[in-house]
């Protein structure tokens, strides 16, 4: 059996297809007759009135199939409700010509492949059927059975937006919102308050008072006072009173000039000019580097008392610079109050007599008879001047300046009282003048 496309008049193609596969009814009648293009606008009960007056349109040849487009639109103008025809998309009629050509260009319609639009005029496409099994073939402009009309419908558009909506704004609501705001709020806040406040305020007040105020007060004032006034009474009121008297009263008739003149000479020289140099250096230097920095206040008072009175002339050199320096490093930080005390008692009571008393009665004596009428007048002039500018000066200045700086607060006040008015009185006043006066 030959199948003749269904096509109108205008558009009949000059091959013919064979029939395809599947079993489809063919429609009789005449090959030069179209299948009927059925619309189907939205009807109201006014609108069934007027379209059954008019019967179904048989488009044959290119002018009808024209004219069957104004009939739709005179249709709509009888109607009295909703529009009669169905209209593209802009999508689809934007591929409408503005102004229509010889024949209207039809257009598929993208979500059915049973329907197609026909372009009318400025823009506009009026929505129009196939028969019942076939479909809008593009490419020959007819409809056309489903195996040569190679037709795909895209039926995802409608679906899609009915499917995305829903479940986007309803899963992506519930889930987010809840968990956020109660799991960040409840334990930032519980955390950070309780342990900041309660650990820092402990330890810092407790530890700090309690050992600065007791260490510092307790060595300061007991070392002070026991050697200072217990050195210097002892040695002064012993030595001076011995030989003042026994030289004096031998020699006198005799050789009154001679003993004036060698006595003061001799002791004068010597012993002034030994105890300012050596005294006045070697305890500044030494005593002071040592205890500025570890003990101020406890190596200070001591130290400085017990060599100044003791052992002017002779130990001068060997006591002071030895306990120094051994005392001074070692014990600074350990046994600082317990050595001070013990050291200092012992040696100033030995040193102080054995000297004095056997140095002063034996040259008075021996020295009185031979030199009387020599040497008068020579040494006496001599023998005072040098030995009183020479002593006052020396000590005075060097032992205030150096340790005045270094320990200002503790030592200041009870080392320089105690040995510049002891060693000052002693050997000048009672030894050097009391001889050449009465002479």
């Amino acid at each position: 059996m030959t199948r003749h496309s269904i096509l109108p008049r205008h558009r009949q193609h000059p091959y013919h297809h064979d029939p395809p596969p599947l079993t489809l009814p063919l429609f009789p009648g005449n090959i030069h007759l179209s299948f009927p293009l059925k619309s189907e606008p939205l009807q109201t009960s006014k609108e069934s009135n007027c379209a059954a007056m008019f019967p179904p349109l048989l488009i044959s040849s290119a002018s009808s199939r024209l004219v069957a487009s104004f009939v739709f639109l005179a249709v709509a103008g009888f109607s009295l409700g909703s529009p009669v025809v169905v209209t593209a998309p802009p999508e689809v009629a934007a591929q409408c010509p503005y102004t229509p050509g010889e024949y209207p260009l039809l257009l598929p319609n993208p979500v059915d492949c049973g329907s197609f639009y026909m372009c009318s005029w400025y823009g506009t496409a009026i929505l129009q059927y196939c028969p019942d099994g076939l479909h809008f073939n593009v490419k020959l402009q007819v409809c056309d059975y489903p195996a040569y009309a190679n037709c795909v419908e895209r039926t995802t558009t409608a679906p899609v937006s009915v499917t995305t909506a829903a479940p986007v704004n309803v899963t992506t609501a519930a889930p987010v919102t809840a968990p956020v705001n109660v799991t960040t709020v409840a334990p930032v806040n519980v955390t950070t308050a309780a342990p900041v406040n309660v650990t820092t305020a402990a330890p810092v007040n407790v530890t700090t008072a309690a050992p600065v105020n007791v260490t510092t007060a307790a060595p300061v004032n007991v070392t002070t006072a026991a050697p200072v006034n217990v050195t210097t009474a002892a040695p002064v009121n012993v030595t001076t009173a011995a030989p003042v008297n026994v030289t004096t009263a031998a020699p006198a008739n005799v050789t009154t000039a001679a003993p004036a003149n060698v006595t003061t000479a001799a002791p004068a020289n010597v012993t002034t000019a030994a105890p300012v140099n050596v005294t006045t250096a070697a305890p500044v230097n030494a005593t002071t580097a040592a205890p500025v920095n570890v003990t101020t206040a406890a190596p200070a008072n001591v130290t400085t008392a017990a060599p100044v009175n003791v052992t002017t002339a002779a130990p001068v050199n060997v006591t002071t610079a030895a306990p120094v320096n051994a005392t001074t490093a070692a014990p600074v930080n350990v046994t600082t109050a317990a050595p001070v005390n013990a050291t200092t008692a012992a040696p100033v009571n030995v040193t102080t007599a054995a000297p004095v008393n056997a140095t002063t009665v034996a040259p008075v004596n021996i020295t009185t008879a031979a030199p009387a009428n020599v040497t008068t007048a020579a040494p006496v002039n001599v023998t005072t001047a040098a030995p009183v500018n020479i002593t006052t000066a020396a000590p005075v200045n060097a032992t205030t300046a150096a340790p005045v700086n270094v320990t200002t607060a503790a030592p200041v006040n009870a080392t320089t009282a105690a040995p510049v008015n002891v060693t000052t009185a002693a050997p000048i006043s009672n030894v050097t003048r009391a001889a050449s006066v009465r002479v």
